[in-house]
C-alpha cells in the first residue's frame, strides 16, 4: 500500500514538505505557541511515543522512512508541521523555540502508472516501483 504524505492531495505531493521537530515534552508548548502566534498552528500535529510505537505514528502521518532522529526517551515528543514552501521559516521558528532537533521531510515524487483500475484513472506509484 502506498503511503500518502498525510494532509495533501496526490497532485500536491511534489511540493510537499513536512518539518519534524524533536522536543522535550516540557518545552513543546514553546513551539506550539510560536506556530499559533504566526497562524500556522492548524498545520501542526504532535506525535507522542507514550501513545504507541513512534514508527507507526510517523507512517500514519505519511512518513514511512527513518529521519535519523535518536531513539526517543519517555520525555520526548515530535512536532510535525505541514510546511510546503515554508520549511526554512518553520524550521528556524521551531529551532528558535527550544526544539532539540529539526528535520525536513520531502516525499519521493510519485509517477503515474498505467490505468489498471478500469476507471480511466492511473494509480500513483512510488518512484522506482514497478507498475502491475
Amino acid at each position: 500500500m502506498t503511503q500518502s504524505p498525510g494532509w495533501l492531495r496526490p497532485d500536491q505531493i511534489e511540493s510537499a514538505e513536512t518539518v519534524v521537530a524533536l522536543y522535550q515534552r516540557d518545552r513543546l508548548s514553546s513551539g506550539l505557541s510560536a506556530l499559533h502566534s504566526r497562524g500556522m498552528g492548524h498545520t501542526a500535529r504532535v506525535l507522542d511515543p507514550a501513545r504507541g510505537p513512534i514508527a507507526g505514528q510517523f507512517a500514519q502521518a505519511g512518513i514511512a522512512v527513518d529521519l535519523g532522529f535518536p531513539e526517543p526517551t519517555p520525555e520526548d515528543v515530535f512536532l510535525l508541521v505541514n510546511a510546503s514552501g515554508r520549511s526554512a521559516i518553520v524550521g528556524d521558528l521551531l529551532r528558535d523555540n527550544r526544539a532539540r532537533d529539526v528535520r525536513v521531510y520531502r516525499p519521493t515524487p510519485r509517477v503515474a502508472g498505467p490505468d489498471v483500475s478500469g476507471h480511466g484513472v492511473p494509480p500513483f506509484l512510488e518512484s522506482g516501483d514497478q507498475a502491475p
